[in-house]
């Protein structure tokens, strides 16, 4: 059985950033699907928010965005972490490829656990940033993917154990007609 904790869970997401796009509307869904006493915060590592950040915050959820003057800045683990703690983070969830990167290491200076997720089947598995990544995805708790196929590359060609590596299909919410043509 596991332990009661003593506050309500507060899952702190980290991606790369709220604009129009699949992985961020699957965000925008999860997040706000949480059973209301969870708390949510999400980190955007760039000032694209909207569509998305407006959304969540409408739904109550704490944006954070920051603006990254470079592409990998090896301090930046440090200010998200801050603003995690600050948060009251339990647990890390990257989300897109540069979030999983910031998101593990955060996690690592928090000594939260670090869910990671890969939001499609084509992770290119050459070069130092395969061997980064690989690294990443076997040594976190878990392992999220939106698809069998995604979830077979990361066990079979990652080496991620079948136990973390976690199915959670796209979907839309309940009442959500399709709109326009298609």
């Amino acid at each position: 059985m596991a332990p009661v904790a003593e506050h309500p869970l507060t899952i702190g997401y980290v991606i790369d950033d709220l604009s129009v796009g699949g992985a961020q509307k699957q965000l925008s869904i999860l997040a706000s699907a949480f059973p209301r006493e969870w708390r949510v915060v999400v980190c955007c590592l760039s000032h694209h928010t909207e569509p998305y950040g407006s959304v969540l915050a409408g739904r109550g959820i704490d944006v954070v965005s920051f603006r990254r003057r470079v592409r990998w800045n090896p301090l930046f683990p440090f200010a998200l972490a801050k603003v995690l703690r600050a948060h009251g983070v339990d647990v890390v969830h990257g989300w897109l490829d540069a979030s999983n990167v910031y998101a593990y290491a955060a996690a690592r200076l928090l000594g939260a656990p670090i869910v990671l997720s890969i939001q499609s089947d084509r992770l290119r598995l050459s070069g130092m940033r395969a061997r980064i990544l690989r690294a990443m995805l076997r040594r976190a708790r878990a392992v999220t993917v939106n698809s069998e196929s995604g979830r077979s590359r990361i066990i079979g060609s990652v080496g991620v154990a079948e136990d973390r590596a976690l199915l959670v299909p796209n979907w839309v919410p309940p009442g959500t007609p399709p709109t326009g043509e298609r």
